[in-house]
């Protein structure tokens, strides 16, 4: 049995223990409903009521560990600018044959017509995927009858074997946001922390017709310790990776060390030119899939015997 761990995912101990969801999926309160506008923000064409997220690190003997990300969101249409909020996104995660899966959807508006509740319910085949990239898809869906003085309320869980992709939270958004809480249940011997990976290049074109200007020069420096449990052993590593740019202008490092039953992980990037010419957007482009390739590769572990 093998569980891979991809890079840059682990330093500081983090465990929750068990609390009491701050909301309740289709448990609208009726202040919600007969809301007009948002005492805090009159302008506001639709508000966050509530968004609560919990992502949990399962094992299975059969199966090994998993991620397992539950979440309730509740949102109030106050204007018609506000309807494009009743389209929900879930991106997923893949890679081969292997993929997030979306599961558990519900989703529900609530419309109060004559001074009572009234409930439309996301019907099963109101899904559909769009491919953002080769590795991500979206999962969207709009709930049904929505107008203004809506509530949407949904509900849906998402497990993944992909142990390095915890779930990405927006706290903000551009309209208001009332309560917003994410939570993660995780064993002792894990050890998380919160960054910003280079998931994708953002060089996207190949062609770039202006300077790139960073603002100011920049510098990201991960390290990282992963404990491999008892009764596990490395089965692969990647190897170490220095990339430059030419007169030092940017300089990625990736370097990995084992002692005992301890990966030491560091990986940092150095970019001291914060305005790039356009003549050398090709190589700068290419650093960066280079990184990206790096920060992608997997650390595999499989169980003894």
């Amino acid at each position: 049995m093998k569980f891979l761990l991809t890079m840059l995912c682990t330093v500081s101990s983090v465990l929750c223990f068990a609390q009491k969801d701050p909301i309740k999926y289709g448990d609208v309160p009726l202040e919600d409903l007969k809301m007009t506008t948002y005492p805090l923000d009159s302008s506001a064409s639709a508000v966050v009521l509530a968004d609560y997220g919990q992502s949990t690190l399962k094992y299975n003997q059969n199966t090994g560990f998993s991620i397992l990300f539950e979440r309730i969101l509740r949102i109030k249409i106050l204007t018609k600018d506000g309807l494009d909020w009743a389209t929900v996104s879930v991106p997923l995660y893949h890679d081969g044959s292997t993929d997030e899966k979306l599961t558990s959807l519900r989703a529900t508006t609530y419309n109060l017509e004559n001074g009572k509740v009234v409930e439309t319910k996301l019907k099963g085949d109101g899904t559909f995927n769009e491919k953002l990239s080769e590795n991500l898809d979206i999962a969207k869906f709009t709930l049904p009858n929505v107008r203004q003085g809506s509530v949407i309320d949904v509900s849906y869980k998402v497990t993944s074997e992909f142990l390095f992709n915890f779930q990405d939270w927006d706290f903000q958004r551009t309209i208001p946001t009332r309560w917003s809480e994410y939570r993660t249940n995780i064993p002792e011997f894990y050890h998380y922390e919160k960054y910003q990976q280079e998931k994708e290049n953002p060089f996207k074109s190949k062609e770039r017709l202006y300077p790139v200007d960073f603002g100011s020069p920049i510098e990201k420096l991960y390290q990282c310790k992963i404990t491999i449990p008892d009764g596990y052993v490395l089965e692969e590593l990647p190897g170490p990776r220095v990339v430059k740019l030419g007169n030092n202008a940017a300089k990625y490092t990736y370097a990995i060390a084992q002692t005992g039953n301890v990966l030491n992980l560091t990986s940092q990037l150095v970019i001291l030119n914060s305005l790039f010419p356009q003549t050398e957007y090709a190589d700068l482009r290419e650093f960066y899939d280079i990184i990206v390739a790096k920060q992608a590769e997997q650390i595999v572990i499989k169980k003894k015997g």
